[in-house]
């Protein structure tokens, strides 16, 4: 099997954690059975992981970690400060870790999954073959964005490009890269009865309560793939080398890539270089839109409900652009 490396996602603010009139609470370094659950989720990578990288958001953070690992006498893991960059959040996060990873594959973590087991993780890791992206997904069509295992040689360059483009999900990735392999989460049953490896600790309550997520069961027995009709990879550097070349008294390029990818039915990118020339030219915000609802139907038609409202949610956002232009 490919080399993996482990990326934990340790940067946010963690604004529903925290109590007014409180100090501010990390929730990486809250304990879990006695134990931090940085460390936690350490422990559970050095299993399956040949390197370990937890991203932060600023210096003060990394030297918490250093002596945290310290403490525990943790050697393979490495701390980096997210980059700066057009994008934010929990993607440029994934994209400062994949810049820094020595190998093929990244088994992304967010920092508060407390009772994530390694059989789950491995789950990922059968079908890393088909597809550069492997998530989990319920028979409700809702997908968990992470865990993710995502290849480097893949998908790289999508980051990149949408994070270049201003975009900040995580689902961005998926939208964009247009190849999945999506493991049905029903299959952790027999090793996670309470599906606990799903709980994320978005709360103090969190803590208090024995939360049991309402995970629907289904038939399917087996990880699917999940694809638009035509791969992205082809034409990730003509788009990237016109954005970099792009000058607004110009538009002629950009929307004749834009003409290939209508052609190509690859909704998610028409959407967004649209919405970038909206920047320059409102009009765009609203062939924008167009396309994005576009996007979002094509999902809803294959029963995948959480892309398929992100996709609505970048609609409303450049109907909303539009409207500030021409008030």
């Amino acid at each position: 099997m490919d080399k993996i490396a482990g990326i934990i996602l340790s940067g946010g603010l963690a604004k529903r954690f925290q109590t007014k009139d409180k100090p501010w609470i990390d929730k990486a370094i809250v304990e879990i059975e006695g134990k931090p659950i940085l460390i936690r989720l350490i422990e559970i990578l050095k299993q399956i992981t040949d390197e370990i990288i937890i991203i932060v958001n600023n210096d003060e953070r990394k030297q918490t970690y250093l002596e945290l690992l310290k403490k525990f006498d943790i050697k393979l893991a490495k701390i980096y400060i997210d980059e700066k960059g057009n994008c934010k959040g929990a993607l440029l996060g994934i994209l400062t870790g994949m810049k820094q990873v020595k190998t093929n594959f990244c088994m992304v973590l967010p920092c508060d999954l407390p009772y994530i087991k390694v059989q789950t993780l491995k789950l990922l890791l059968e079908d890393l073959s088909k597809s550069g992206i492997t998530l989990f997904a319920h028979k409700s069509g809702v997908i968990e964005p992470l865990p993710a295992c995502i290849s480097v040689k893949h998908c790289l360059k999508v980051i990149k490009l949408v994070c270049k483009l201003g975009k900040r999900r995580i689902d961005d990735i998926f939208r964009g890269y247009t190849e999945l392999v999506l493991v049905i989460s029903w299959r952790v049953q027999s090793f996670d009865p309470g599906f606990k490896s799903f709980i994320n600790l978005n709360s103090p309550n969190d803590l208090k309560e024995s939360k049991i997520p309402q995970i629907p069961l289904g038939t399917v027995a087996n990880s699917y793939p999940f694809r638009t009709e035509e791969k992205i990879n082809i034409h990730i550097d003509e788009i990237n080398e016109n954005i970099d070349k792009f000058k607004p008294d110009n538009l002629e390029p950009l929307l004749n890539i834009i003409s290939e990818l209508i052609a190509k039915n690859l909704y998610y990118w028409v959407a967004t270089l649209y919405e970038f020339l909206g920047r320059y030219k409102p009009e765009y915000f609203n062939k924008a839109a167009d396309f994005y609802l576009k996007e979002s139907n094509f999902y809803y038609g294959r029963g995948m409900l959480f892309l398929a409202r992100h996709a609505e949610l970048d609609q409303k956002w450049c109907l909303k652009q539009l409207k500030k232009e021409y008030k």
